[in-house]
C-alpha cells in the first residue's frame, strides 16, 4: 500500500508540474493587445521615432535598439516603464526598472492607447537583417543561458522577453552594462533593472559581454 501511495503522489505531482508549464507557456505567448498599426504609423512619424530605430538609417549613435519585428507586449511594457517613471515591485522587491532621458519625455504623451498602437505597428514590421547570410559565430558559452528565455539564436517566442537576433550591437552593450550595474545596487534608482537578469548578467566582464552583443546582432532576425 505505500508503494502504490507513492506512487499515485509522483503521478499527481508530475500532472501539476506539466499542467503549470503548460500554463506558464500559454500566459508567455498569449495573443498581442488590440490596436491599430496604421494609427502607430502615424504616431511613429509625429514622434519622429524612425529616426532613431530604423535599421536602415545610418545613425548609430546614442545606441538605441532597432523595433522592426519585435513582440507588442515587450514594447508596450518598455514604453509604460518608460512613461510611468516608477520601478515594478511585488513581494516587496524589485522587479523591474527603466529609465531613459531619451524616452522619458516623448513617453510621457503617450496614452495607452497610444502605446498599444506605436508597439502594434512595430511588432508588424518586417525585421531586415544587414548582409544578406548570417555570420558564422560561434556561440559563446553564455548564450546557452540566453536562449531559455530570448530564444534559439535570439529569436524569443516569448512575448514578454525581447528578441535579440539582428539588434544594435551598441544597444545590447549598454543594456547588458547597465543591467549588471543595477545587479549589484538594486536598491538605488536604476536606468534599467531586471530581476530575472540581474543573476545572469552579474559575472559577466566586458569581454563576454562584447562577445554575446556581437553574435546575437550578427543573426539573421526573421
Amino acid at each position: 500500500m505505500g508503494c502504490l501511495f507513492e506512487k499515485n503522489k509522483r503521478m499527481k505531482i508530475r500532472f501539476f508540474l506539466v499542467v503549470a508549464s503548460l500554463l506558464a507557456v500559454a500566459w508567455l505567448i498569449r495573443p498581442a493587445f488590440a490596436a491599430d498599426a496604421t494609427v502607430g504609423a502615424k504616431l511613429a512619424e509625429k514622434y519622429k521615432c524612425n529616426g532613431c530605430h530604423d535599421k536602415s538609417r545610418k545613425r548609430r549613435f546614442p545606441p538605441v535598439p532597432f523595433l522592426a519585428g519585435q513582440h507588442q507586449r515587450y514594447l508596450v511594457n518598455q514604453l509604460r516603464a518608460f512613461r510611468d517613471g516608477k520601478a515594478k515591485s511585488s513581494g516587496g522587491f524589485k522587479v523591474a526598472e527603466r529609465y531613459s532621458h531619451l524616452m522619458d519625455v516623448p513617453a510621457s504623451k503617450l496614452s495607452n492607447k497610444d502605446i498599444n498602437n506605436l508597439a502594434s505597428f512595430y511588432s508588424v514590421k518586417q525585421c531586415k537583417t544587414l548582409g544578406d547570410k548570417e555570420l558564422a559565430i560561434e556561440e559563446p558559452k553564455a548564450a546557452k543561458a540566453c536562449a531559455f528565455c530570448h530564444g534559439e539564436k535570439g529569436r524569443s517566442p516569448f512575448v514578454y522577453y525581447p528578441k535579440l537576433a539582428g539588434q544594435n550591437m551598441g544597444y545590447l552593450i549598454k543594456q547588458l552594462k547597465l543591467m549588471r550595474a543595477s545587479a549589484k545596487h538594486p536598491v538605488e534608482k536604476n536606468a534599467r533593472f531586471h530581476r530575472t537578469m540581474a543573476a545572469q548578467v552579474i559575472g559577466l566582464s566586458d569581454a563576454r559581454i562584447v562577445a554575446l552583443s556581437y553574435y546575437y546582432s550578427k543573426q539573421t532576425c526573421n
